[in-house]
């Protein structure tokens, strides 16, 4: 492969993630169980990135695990948008036909892309990397985009940094003395004080979503990895497991104190020009305890609802968590916004599903591979649409409200 035997584009491919186990002084490269992409824009920002797809793509090359992909842009939100991502198709047509899973979404390990205790990957998304090390017990670097691809061609990753032992134990322990848990600001604190280390929390219930949504604020706001919750992550089953039976190198408290400091900052409120929730995208229990904070009330800035839900979910995901986040992004009309609240309300024109739910199986006939079939509906007062992309694994649906109002997204995953 590293000759070029099995193509230039492969081999090329192989000698990148030589150079760049070198760089770190990896010894050797070991396989993967799966990988996990960022480049899902087309943006000319990347122009060697498409080059290579474009290379892969036509000499035959596949990706060689299960293979999962970030979000993609949202077409209708603003002109702009557009206009800039009008390569957008051909990028997404090149990456199916590489084999990669058209998931759309930056929470893969939740649904088609859930790693195993042990298991090494080669992940991009530094939220996904972060709940791969932490919550999993998964080992992946946070990896760039370019050496994602790489990886998943290959099915191979250079050996070092957290697939090692010693570079997943703990260096800071995280004291709380805290009342009433915020996991997301706890996060964002948290990451400001480890930079790049590996925290350790003192146990707390944190659920699922809490998890998460800790760990991508710690990864945005400190580059964070990895990091540790004692009896609950599952390489700190107490503090000596997760400090490798070493005392903390340092210990540092966080207060409700800390905590109000940052749900009360009046400077990050009056800086943000939009609100976003669901970066990481939310579950739909998340999209129903935040939508309840919605109703009776209008928004002030534009705001953004991304979330991702199963289709067996016991509430009817196109139901429950719209209606409560409608209420507050409807027209000032007071029409409410169709589409996305009634389930019956547009044609749910299907593609082809993996009914067995394995990852990697890929629906057959070109029209629902490549997700590009809509159905469009007008609400009362002609101003919202709502759009079906089908997606083969996935049905993605959008609904586009003027801008000063808000947007939803929902994917829902079979």
């Amino acid at each position: 492969m590293l000759e070029g035997r099995q193509g230039e584009a492969l081999g090329l491919c192989l000698n990148s993630l030589v150079q760049y186990g070198s760089a770190f002084g990896a010894r050797r490269l070991v396989p993967i169980a799966s990988a996990h992409l960022t480049g899902s824009f087309k943006i000319s920002f990347f122009s060697k990135y498409y080059e290579l797809l474009s290379r892969l793509v036509r000499e035959g090359v596949r990706v060689r695990v299960p293979t999962t992909l970030n979000p993609r842009p949202g077409y209708d939100f603003a002109p702009q948008n557009r206009m800039v991502f009008r390569p957008q198709k051909w990028h997404e047509e090149q990456l199916e036909a590489l084999g990669v899973i058209p998931n759309y979404s930056c929470v893969c390990y939740l649904y088609q892309n859930v790693p195993r205790f042990g298991e090494i990957l080669g992940w991009a998304e530094s939220s996904a990397v972060i709940w791969a090390n932490s919550v999993a017990g998964a080992r992946t670097n946070r990896n760039s985009i370019m050496m994602d691809v790489c990886q998943a061609v290959t099915g191979l990753t250079p050996e070092f940094g957290y697939l090692l032992d010693e570079h997943r134990r703990g260096q800071l322990l995280v004291r709380l003395d805290v009342q009433r848990m915020d996991a997301a600001a706890l996060g964002l604190l948290v990451g400001r004080l480890a930079v790049d280390r590996v925290p350790v929390l003192e146990q707390w219930p944190f659920t699922q979503a809490e998890l998460k949504n800790m760990g991508a604020a710690m990864a945005s706001s400190g580059a964070v990895t990895m990091y540790h919750v004692i009896g609950v992550t599952p390489e700190a089953r107490d503090a000596a497991m997760a400090f490798g039976g070493r005392p903390p190198p340092e210990t540092v408290t966080i207060t409700e104190a800390d905590l109000d400091g940052v749900r009360d900052s009046q400077d990050m409120q009056a800086a943000a020009s939009v609100v976003v929730f669901g970066c990481p995208q939310m579950t739909a229990e998340e999209a129903v305890e935040i939508g309840r904070h919605f109703v009776g009330k209008r928004v002030r800035k534009p705001v953004l609802f991304h979330m991702v839900v199963l289709r067996n979910y016991p509430i009817t995901p196109t139901r429950a968590p719209t209606e409560f986040l409608m209420q507050a992004t409807q027209h000032p009309s007071g029409a409410h916004p169709e589409g996305l609240s009634d389930p019956t309300a547009s044609e749910w024109s299907r593609g082809r599903h993996d009914e067995a739910g394995q990852v990697g199986k890929q629906p057959k006939d070109d029209a629902s591979r490549r997700g590009h079939r809509t159905v469009r509906q007008r609400s009362r007062d002609g101003v919202s649409s709502s759009r079906i992309n089908i997606c083969g694994a996935q049905e993605s649906a959008e609904t586009r409200i003027p801008r000063r109002y808000g947007v939803l997204t929902v994917t829902i995953f079979e």
